[in-house]
């Protein structure tokens, strides 16, 4: 992953936090090389093994979420992808592992519109509602909403 000073980063045991750089710590009397990420709302500073610092995951600017929201409240039914309802699962899961945040957007929208008119299928529910924990995260985090601000904005929808 392609990290620079400043960059958002969220971890396994830290939801996000600032890249502040590589630094080299001694630990049990071995010379290490650690990454330096400061978490604001714990108000605590994590050395981590790079190791750990290839598994992270790279949260977009607050600009680039906020450009993305406005592409997900143009969304309409219209802009539905034409597919085969048996295989809209297996398609949407598809394009958000492997496309970024516009798509997982589109996709999240795509799923609201669909569960309004009750047309999805279980496996369709399921994932609604891991994407709707993620959008509340990282809406939290990236943006700095509350879960309320963050439902309102999912009915409103």
């Amino acid at each position: 992953m392609d990290l620079t000073v400043g960059d958002i980063i969220s971890t396994q045991t830290i939801n996000a936090g600032e890249f502040q750089g590589i630094t080299k710590e001694v630990l049990a009397g071995l010379d290490m090389e650690m990454a330096k990420v400061y978490e604001s709302a714990k108000d605590i500073t994590h050395y981590l093994p790079l190791k750990e610092l290839e598994k992270a995951e790279k949260l977009p600017s607050k600009e680039y979420f906020e450009k993305s929201l406005k592409h997900f409240k143009k969304l309409t039914t219209e802009d539905l992808p034409d597919i085969q309802a048996c295989d809209r699962y297996e398609y949407f899961k598809t394009q958000v592992e492997t496309k970024g945040l516009k798509t997982f957007m589109e996709v999240f929208k795509f799923l609201l519109l669909l569960d309004s008119t009750k047309s999805l299928n279980i496996h369709e529910k399921k994932f609604l509602n891991k994407m709707k924990a993620k959008f509340t995260t990282d809406t939290e985090l990236i943006l700095g909403w509350d879960k309320l601000e963050t439902r309102k904005y999912i009915k409103i929808q």
